[in-house]
């Protein structure tokens, strides 16, 4: 839109100028090609717009087309999103019922859930535990089968025994 004005602009200083340096007897047809390029600098803009615009038989579901490519693409981002979210709220409910069930320390271990994505249903693949150095006195095998209890999947137990900050 600035360009857009700065031609206008332009158009009128330069037909200003040529104006008043013209010499006599030609102010008249210069006007008149001055007044031609100032109204092709405004129109222009907007008849490329309008071309554009334009869409013709097949262009028309063409676009539809792409406007349902895009929606799709969306939908596509909004699900994976939504399945992120829900499996960190599961990973949560499930290392908060592994705490209270269990009698564990928050800070000893988590869990990750692995979703599959392959079909239009997702379903949880496996589950990872994953105890910190802080948990070691924890029994991997009574998480374990009470996860493949509520789950009826499989858990993998993961020692990451590196000292946490």
């Amino acid at each position: 839109m600035k360009e857009y004005f700065i031609g206008i602009m332009a158009v009128a200083f330069l037909g200003s100028t040529l104006l008043t340096l013209a010499p006599t007897g030609f102010e008249k047809h210069l006007r008149l090609l001055c007044g031609f390029c100032a109204v092709a600098a405004v129109l222009f803009p907007l008849v490329s717009f309008l071309s554009d615009g334009i869409y013709i038989d097949g262009e028309w579901t063409e676009l539809f087309a792409q406007g349902e490519a895009e929606a799709k693409n969306y939908d596509e981002i909004y699900n994976c999103s939504l399945v992120m979210a829900e499996g960190e709220n599961a990973e949560g409910i499930l290392k908060n019922d592994i705490i209270k069930e269990l009698d564990l320390k928050n800070d000893s271990f988590d869990i990750k859930i692995i979703i599959d994505k392959s079909s239009d249903e997702y379903s949880i693949l496996r589950t990872e535990l994953i105890i910190y150095a802080s948990g070691i006195d924890i029994d991997p095998h009574s998480v374990e089968k009470y996860i493949k209890t509520r789950l009826g999947c499989d858990c993998e137990i993961i020692y990451d025994l590196k000292m946490q900050s």
